[in-house]
């Protein structure tokens, strides 16, 4: 899933430093009993079924539950089924709905609503973006198509849903666990159409009570979740943009939660105020430069290459991720099933990168546009990108959008260049590689470069029939070997998620996959809050 992050320039760096001085010293009791998270993105929905971005997805986890879960541990687990059951053709899935499951409304939770939510997917008049997490179903394409009026793969059968793939599919469970696989209440969907995320319509531990464009959100406690309610007397998520704002909140006592800069994790890391509360674990990420491999320079592959080679991604990581990153040999970051460390990918070589911009003709001073959304941290990347490129013979420019805008444009294939990230749906190297590479997904399906390649394809295809882990993953290094050597993409970091919590919080962890966090156990010490 793609996202959009921040970091800080030197400016803001010095600021931010005084701010959590000076505000540090100066902070007041607080007095607001709700645990306040700041983001810096705006969520574009809380409908599950349109969830598509970071910021949204991992609301729709605090609003909504799946069938099933991943914990901080990359462990599957049940969350409304208490107990699943996979067929030994890897085809047919069997889930039990817990007795306690509720709507935040109080109705119990059916199989029934879980199929409801599927279909609700699959609906044409919804528009979801998010119809492969369910395509693979049988009856799925009939029913997309307008030829049936119902999934036959999916059925209801007392408390139990029984979901029946057309062939077998090795990560089916990844799938279930993403926001759009979210079980919502088609009662309150009848009852307020598109606006029933800001009722209490949840399955989760939290429900919507405002949301302030631009402002924020305020969540209460669901007194029906199955896991017992929340400790926490409500939820506050505030919008952010700036860096530094988010800083000084922090500072204040303002916010309780939040990603910290990469230049201030020195600064934040020896505070003595936050001992202990600074957490860090690699992320299951990606960033990269996007290569049109459809026209373009860039449809010659040995200049694809060459910007490969051209880019130094360790300096990257050092001078801009101060250290926060790890260097991206290729797409399947470290810690899933699939990771080769002993792949080496296109290392950084620039002459090798110039003999084969020379091979392939390459002219001086030729012009190519390198686009990137409006975030503040994308220009300190993209410069250094620039700068390489440029020393190979291009003359770059740089091109922001609005991320909306952005997007579209990397979906219809506006560019030469493009920066962007893929955070994971689902722990699994396939989400890594088949939306960014399969031929099916070019543009708007995770493959912006409009990579396409027979032998990917086909091994691709022959990974998702295969359920032996060992053997799935020889199949998974063979793909990621054929992408990076075709360099639809230059690999440049994998980014690790350090947040900082302050120290009135308790029972707060970090979570791999970013919908899975349901803030469990996580409470207020109401003895010193707000007080460092």
């Amino acid at each position: 899933m793609s996202s959009f992050r921040w970091a800080f320039g030197p400016v803001a760096v010095v600021l931010a430093g005084l701010a959590l001085f000076v505000a540090g010293c100066g902070a007041s009791r607080r007095t607001d009993e709700r645990l306040t998270l700041a983001v810096n993105t705006e969520p574009s929905s809380l409908d599950p079924a349109l969830s598509k971005d970071v910021p949204s997805g991992r609301l729709v986890g605090y609003v909504y539950s799946t069938l099933v879960r991943f914990d901080e541990n990359l462990a599957l687990v049940g969350d409304l089924s208490d107990t699943f059951v996979v067929s030994p053709d890897g085809k047919t899935y069997t889930f039990h709905i817990r007795a306690n499951a509720r709507f935040a409304s109080g109705r119990p939770i059916t199989a029934e609503d879980a199929k409801a939510s599927f279909e609700r997917v699959l609906d044409p008049k919804v528009a979801s973006p998010r119809t492969w997490l369910f395509d693979r179903i049988e009856g799925a394409r009939e029913f997309m198509d307008g030829k049936a009026a119902a999934v036959t793969g999916i059925a209801a059968k007392g408390a139990s849903l029984v979901i029946t793939l057309k062939d077998p599919f090795a990560p089916f469970m990844g799938l279930l666990s993403m926001p759009s696989a979210s079980i919502v209440d088609k009662e309150e969907i009848r009852k307020w159409g598109r606006d029933f995320p800001l009722h209490d319509s949840g399955s989760g531990p939290f429900t919507v009570l405002s949301w302030v464009k631009d402002s924020g959100l305020e969540l209460s406690p669901n007194p029906y979740y199955h896991e017992g309610a929340s400790r926490l007397r409500g939820l506050s998520v505030r919008i952010l943009r700036e860096p530094l704002t988010i800083v000084t909140e922090l500072g204040r006592g303002n916010v309780d939660i939040a990603d910290i800069p990469a230049s201030q994790h020195a600064g934040v890391s020896s505070d003595p105020r936050w001992t202990g509360c600074v957490l860090e674990r690699p992320g299951l990420n990606v960033y990269y430069l996007g290569l049109n491999c459809q026209r373009g320079p860039f449809s010659n592959v040995a200049l694809r290459q060459a910007a490969a080679h051209a880019i130094d991604r360790e300096r990257i990581v050092s001078f801009v991720r101060k250290g926060q990153a790890v260097p991206a040999v290729g797409p399947i970051p470290p810690g899933l099933l699939g990771h080769d460390p002993s792949f080496s990918g296109l290392r950084v070589d620039k002459t090798l990168a110039k003999q084969l911009a020379a091979r392939a003709g390459l002219k001086a001073g030729t012009a190519i546009r390198l686009l990137q959304s409006d975030d503040k941290s994308n220009l300190e990347v993209t410069q250094m990108i620039q700068a390489y490129l440029q020393e190979l013979g291009f003359d770059v420019k740089l091109v922001s959008y609005e991320s909306s805008t952005f997007k579209k444009r990397v979906d219809e294939g506006d560019f030469d260049a493009f920066y962007y990230s893929w955070f994971a749906d689902y722990p699994d190297a396939e989400n890594f590689l088949y939306p960014l590479f399969h031929s099916s997904r070019a543009g708007g399906g995770g493959n912006g470069p409009r990579y396409a390649d027979p032998i990917v394809d086909d091994l691709l295809a022959q990974a998702h029939r295969t359920a032996d882990d060992r053997a799935r993953q020889g199949l998974y290094r063979k793909i990621e070997e054929k992408v990076v050597a075709d360099a639809s993409r230059v690999y440049l970091f994998h980014r690790k998620t350090v947040t900082l919590r302050q120290p009135w919080v308790t029972g707060y962890r970090q979570y791999p996959v970013f919908n899975c966090d349901r803030l469990s156990g996580v409470s207020l010490d109401l003895t010193r809050l707000g007080q460092f």
